[in-house]
This record gives C-alpha cells, structure tokens and sequence, in this order.
C-alpha cells in the first residue's frame, strides 16, 4: 500500500471492514483496495454500495456463507486429479449462492440496476451440480447407487460379510474353550479371534499378533481366510468404483472450471461490496457524491476510526479553488481534520460509504502527504530534513488534480526562515491548482492567509475554562496555540506565566494584536450563536413532546368520557330490568291490595332514571363557530365544521369529533379583540399524506407531529410520510418519532407505487 495512504491509516480501516466479508477472496479484494480516477467506475461502485445498503435496510440482502475459495481445487482438476467428496459439495454450495444472489436480487422491489449488472456474468451451473448430488450423500461419501457396478459390488460384500458372520460365531461356539474372548477383532483389515497363547500350536491357521498381557494372541483360522480373502477382493473393487465415481465428477468440473473460476470471482467482488456496505449501514454512513470540479462539501462527517461515542463530528466546506489552513493548540485535532477529509475522499473513490449526514468529494489523481513526526533514523535525516524530503517530492510532482495534506507546515526550524518556506510553498501550490489541506502554528502564516481571499483560515475549538481542546471545528477563525494556557496543566510557577503573557502581548504587532481582538469578538459572536441554536433545537423538541401529550391526554379524556357513558347506560339498563321484575311481581301477588303502591314503586324508579339519564339538549340550530360544551368535559369549545349528525368541535386547540346530540349550546359575548386560536384544520377529506421534502429535521417534526395528531382525530388507520431518500437524517429523523408515538402500531417502507424508499406508510390505532 502507498505509504501516504498508510499514513492515514487507511489500512487499519480496511481490516476493519474486511471483518464483515464471508470468505477469503471477498477479504483480499477489501484489503487491496485502492483509489480510482475513472469517474465511471467510482460512481457505479458507490452506486452499487448504495443499492446493497438499500437491501440490508429492508433485510433482502443477500448473503455467501457458505462459498469457499476452491481455486486450488479447480487447479487440482485441471491437472486431472481428482477431488474428494467433500471438495466437489463445495462446488455445489458455490451454485446453490449463486441462485440464492440472483433471486434475491431479481425478486427485490429496489431499482439494483448497477448490481443486476454485476449478476449477469453469473453462471448457473445445475446439472453439473446434480450429477455431483446424485453421486454424493451430505457427508460427500459416494453413494451405493453411484453406479449399476457399486451397486453390485455394495451387495455382494453385503452377502459375503454376512456369510463370514455367521463362519465366525460358528467357530466361536464351537471353540469357546481354547479362545481367550467371545469377540472378534481386525488385524491388518483381516477379521480375527482372541486365542489362548496355550492354543497357538494346536489349531491352524495365522497369527497377527499377540494381545498386551501376552496371555492371548490375534488369530485368524483357516476357516476365516478365504472369506477374510474374498472381502479384502471386493472392499479393493469397491475403492477403485469409488475413485471411478469421484474421477468422473472431477471430470464434468474441469469442463465448467471456466465458468466456475469466473463465478468465484464475481461472488468475492459480491462479497466485497456486501462488506463494505454491511460497515456503511452499521456506522450511519451515507454514500457520497462526485463533484464536478474541485470542491468537498462534508455535513456532520466523523473520523471513521475514532469510537463514536468519543467523535466530534464536524462541517467541513471547501469551494473549488480554496486552500485550507487550520490552525489551533496542540493535540487539539487539526491532524483529525486533515485525516477526515482525507479519509472521505479516499473512501469514497474506493467505493467506501463515508460517515457523515451528507458527502460531496473530488476525484483526485494522487494524495501526497507529509504528516506528524517521521524522522528517518537509517537515513540519517533529522525531523525538519525529512519534511523537507517530502515536501520536495510534493512541489515537484503535484498537479492540479492532486490532494496534498501538510501537517505544521514551515515548523522545525527558525520560525521566520519556516515561514518563509511555508508561504512559498503555498504559493507554488495554489499556481497549480491542487486541492490542499494545511495545519499550523505559525501567526505570520495565519496573517498571509487573511490577505488572501482563496484560502480559508479556520480553527479547531479550545475551552479555556477546561484548558483541553473541544475538537470542533470553527471556519473562519484563527486558532491560538495556547501553549501558556496549557502550560497553567503543568505546574508552572504563576508569576513565571504571568511574565510570559506580558512578553507575548509585547512581542505582538500592532495588525496582530487587531486580529487577536477581532478573533475574540468573533469567538465570542460563535458562542452565542452556537447557544441560540442549541435553544432552538430545545424549544422544537418541547414543542413536539407537548403536541404529543396534548393529543394523549384529548384521547384519553375522550375514552374516559365513552366509558362513563357505557357505564351509566349498562347500570339503568340493568335498574330498569330490576323494576320491571318487581313491578310484574307486585302485579302478581298483591293485584287488589297493593296496585297504587306498585305503580309508585314503577314511578319512582321512572324518575331516578329519568334524572340521571343524559338530558336532552334544548332545541338549538347549531351553527359554524357556536360555542358549545361537550358532555362530560368542562372546557367549551367552537365548532369547526358540522356534517350531517357528525361535527368537529375545537377545544383548546384540539380538534376532537362528536354528535349533535352530545352538545350545549354556550351563550358567549363576542370580545372586542378576537383571541388567538391554534387548531388542527380538518376537511371531509382527510390528508392521508404528509410531504416533508425539502424540510430540516426541526421543522419536519413539529409538521409531523400535528399531522399524525389530525389523523387520529380524523380516525384514520393509515397514512404515508413521505421524506425523501436523500441522506437518510430526515427518515431516520421520522422513524423515531413513530417509535415513540403511543398510536403507532407499526412502520414500514411504502410500496413502490407510493414512493418506495422516499416514504414510510403508518399504521395507526
């Protein structure tokens, strides 16, 4: 690997993503991969990561657990060798992926253009793999029924075997006196007795040995040898049968070694591309698009191998033209930055997703790089001879399509003379036009870079009050290098600090010490701002947990309401049977003496019920905009819209759908100032979508909020959101929010009809 790209560690991210490939040669392409610059191949790569990741989203994926790399088999037979059972029911697990990958591909909803492209060089090689099943059980042993022959062979062994059998308990009875056991055992492949050493003498046949005690020797009688002879003929036919068998199938897979090499080799770039997107998905990533000039546009990018609980994720813009100078304290993450964006543009042009909300990368001829401390100890060159080395190679080979990092350029040496150097390399560098990303310490630098309207000068974040760097990134303020500060850390005598700060303020210029008090200003404007947002990101998301919980607790209040009355109608329905009962039965026993008294028992009931039933609403034409209070709820309301015995009436905001009949009429007087009313509008027609294409996320989830809100009210059972495939920030965005809503039964991709990717189509009760 080129050592600049080593130097990035691009090796170490490629070990990790080779983790999640299923065989060998998948693996190897992973770790031999390398940057391309033909825009064609970049961008169908990425097309196709793209495509995979879509499929692992919707658990279509396909999957080659059980390929294996049989190329030295396939040499093997093409020496016409021949394969063992188990070595050619590899090449059947080889097909049986094969199908499984196209099917899987075929059969998805997804547009896989590019990957349909890649499965059409697959070859399905079934009645090669047939004739391999029909030889082989699963253990790769030859079949008895291989062929007419076996089958023969098989059989008469069989009978012959059970010929000996029946020889050897014969002789064992017979015998049982002079034999040591009542078992046989093998010898040399030859059945044989356990014979008293007493005995060795007096019978005939052969001895194979004696047993460890040396009271028993291993006997074959002559009764055994010519079946023991006849069993060792056919076992020996049988072998050569078997080598027949498995000869032939090496035979049919040497003529198909063509199509079954390609078909190895496809499945590990398939392999290849399911790893890399199987760490795409797994980290967030989103796959990055190709500019058509020099720019690099990276939202909310992190560094791929730092752990992400731990990453700072930044912005990094750079318009074609522009050179990057980054400057900020030690350890402070100007190298990360560097390395982020570095490592995003060759991820990308290896077809690599990149973790980030949203990617926009160049296609560059070469990186050259000259990174942190690499003194050359066999070379004999001191730290600032082996930047001086490699800055040489980088002045005298770049090109305008070239991406060059340089870390703390122009340091090492006398800050004047390196400054000096640093300043007409940049210059160099920018009349090429190359693509470069510098990080340093030194002011003068940072001054020739305020002068120049090409260059963004930017900073990495330092909190004075922790005294350790923030990692975030801050474009268009300079950075300070806070040594004194962090010196405070070591233990430093105060008053010997204090003197240094002194010093410093004295040796500033009088431009520095202008730009030192604007970048204040300009730190502190930051700040306040960084606040404000923060505050906004809050008051959005309280605004949604009380849209919600207002919505919860109308529902909640209308259910309690529904069940009162079912009560209270199940309770005088019940009273008015006990009634009736005892009226009938009073009729009954007492028809003279106590009919007066019975018919005011029957009235008396009449009336607790009649006082305890829902009154009948007065006579009163509602109208648009009456105010009016619903049964059982203390709040008055106005109503919306009135649709046959249905109406909608708005209560504190909330949209809720009621009877006529469950009305009172409000007597109001008008205000003269209209108040101000916040309601959930509502049609016959209820919206069943909700487009939310071309919102961030803080406005999409309050409109989100009220729209599923308003479905409810409207009972509606379903609706589709749709947000746009895009980054994926803005759906991931919505699934959480129909995580967390309690109506939500469930979620999914909407058809393809509907939107396909670009829509989520919801459930609710």
């Amino acid at each position: 690997m080129i050592e600049a790209y080593k130097s990035l560690e691009f090796d170490v991210l490629l070990n990790e993503i080779s983790k999640y490939g299923s065989f060998s040669l998948g693996k190897e392409l992973i770790l031999n991969l390398s940057p391309s610059n033909n825009t064609l191949l970049i961008k169908r790569n990425l097309e196709i990561a793209k495509e995979v990741m879509a499929m692992i989203n919707l658990a279509e994926n396909y999957e080659l657990m059980s390929v294996a790399d049989i190329s030295h088999n396939l040499e093997k037979v093409n020496k016409d060798m021949f394969l063992t059972g188990l070595e050619l029911l590899k090449i059947v697990d080889i097909n049986n992926s094969v199908k499984e990958i196209i099917n899987a591909v075929n059969k998805s909803e997804l547009d896989l253009t590019n990957l349909k492209d890649v499965i059409s060089s697959l070859t399905i090689l079934d009645p090669l793999a047939k004739s391999i099943e029909s030889s082989l059980n699963s253990f790769g042993e030859v079949k008895d029924d291989a062929t007419a022959n076996l089958a023969r062979l098989k059989k008469a062994y069989t009978i012959t075997s059970d010929r000996f059998d029946a020889t050897v308990s014969n002789f064992i009875n017979r015998n049982k006196d002079i034999l040591a056991d009542s078992i046989t055992s093998t010898r040399n492949n030859r059945k044989v007795v356990l014979l008293n050493n007493n005995y060795k003498n007096s019978v005939k046949g052969v001895i194979h040995g004696e047993s460890q005690s040396g009271l028993s020797v291993y006997f074959e009688p002559d009764a055994f040898i010519t079946i023991n002879n006849e069993l060792q003929n056919i076992a020996h036919e049988i072998e050569e049968e078997i080598s027949k068998v498995l000869f032939s199938l090496s035979q049919l897979v040497k003529s198909d070694s063509l199509h079954i090499a390609n078909n190895l080799e496809i499945l590990a770039v398939l392999d290849a591309y399911l790893a890399i997107s199987k760490w795409g998905y797994g980290h967030n990533a989103v796959v990055a698009e190709i500019s058509s000039d020099h720019s690099i546009e990276l939202i909310n990018v992190a560094h791929p191998l730092i752990d992400s609980k731990l990453v700072v994720k930044n912005n990094y813009q750079i318009a074609d033209g522009k050179t990057l100078i980054v400057s900020g304290p030690n350890t402070g993450g100007k190298t990360v930055t560097l390395k982020t964006i570095a490592l995003s543009i060759l991820m990308s042009l290896c077809g690599i997703p990149v973790i980030a909300d949203s990617a926009k990368v160049p296609i560059v001829d070469n990186i050259f790089v000259d990174l942190g401390d690499q003194q050359s100890v066999v070379a004999s060159l001191s730290t600032f001879s082996s930047h001086l080395v490699r800055l040489s190679d980088i002045v005298n080979n770049v090109t305008k399509d070239s991406l060059v990092l340089l870390d703390e350029l122009g340091s090492g040496t006398d800050p004047k003379e390196g400054q000096a150097l640093a300043v007409a390399t940049l210059e160099h560098l920018r009349s090429k036009h190359a693509i470069t990303l510098v990080t340093t310490h030194l002011s003068g630098l940072k001054t020739y870079a305020q002068h120049s309207d090409d260059i963004i000068l930017a900073s990495v974040e330092f909190d004075e009050e922790s005294l350790s760097p923030t990692y975030r990134f801050i474009e268009g303020l300079a950075g300070q290098s806070n040594a004194l500060d962090i010196a405070r850390k070591f233990n430093f005598p105060s008053q010997m600090l204090e003197r240094a700060f002194v010093l410093k303020d004295e040796l500033l210029s009088d431009e520095e010490k202008l730009i030192k008090n604007l970048e204040v200003k300009e730190k502190e404007y930051l700040q306040n701002l960084r606040k404000l947002e923060a505050e906004k990101e809050e008051l959005a998301l309280a605004e949604a947990a009380f849209l919600d919980k207002q919505a919860e607790d109308a529902l909640v209040g209308s259910k309690i309401i529904e069940q009162a009355k079912k009560d209270a109608e199940k309770y005088f329905i019940e009273k008015q049977k006990q009634a009736d009962n005892l009226y009938a039965e009073l009729l009954e026993n007492h028809k003279e003496l106590n009919l007066q008294a019975a018919k005011k028992i029957k009235d008396k009931m009449n009336k607790a019920e009649d006082q305890v039933k829902v009154n009948k609403k007065a006579e009163h034409k509602f109208v648009v905009n009456d105010h009016v209070r619903i049964d059982g709820m203390q709040h008055v309301g106005q109503i919306v819209e009135i649709n046959g015995k249905n109406v909608l009436v708005n209560v504190n905001g909330m949209n809720m759908s009621t009877k006529l009949n469950k009305l009172d009429y409000v007597p109001m007087v008008k205000p003269k100032v209209k108040p101000r009313q916040v309601s959930i509008s509502k049609t016959s027609k209820a919206k069943m979508e909700l487009n939310l294409i071309g919102k961030n996320v803080y406005e999409a989830m309050p409109e989100l909020a009220k729209f599923l809100d308003n479905a409810l009210v409207n009972n509606l059972s379903s609706v589709i959101i749709i947000h746009g495939v895009g980054s994926g920030v803005l759906r991931k965005a919505v699934h959480e929010q129909l995580r967390k809503h309690k109506r939500v039964v469930d979620f999914q991709t909407a058809p393809q009809s509907s939107g396909g990717l670009g829509a989520t189509l919801v459930n609710l009760k």
